[in-house]
């Protein structure tokens, strides 16, 4: 599972984050690597009740 701050690790070593706020009930956002590629992550924001 990743961490809710791998987007500022990533920002830190000088990759590009794009963040989306889209679902609402998860965490998301995607980069690119230096060859190309844009992974993009996705983790569930979770609730007292879940």
């Amino acid at each position: 599972m990743l961490a809710a701050v791998d987007h500022v690790r990533l920002e830190e070593r000088g990759a590009k984050v794009v963040r989306d706020d889209e679902p609402p009930s998860h965490r998301r956002f995607c980069s690119e690597d230096p060859v190309g590629n844009r992974p993009e992550f996705l983790e569930p924001i979770r609730t007292r009740a879940g």
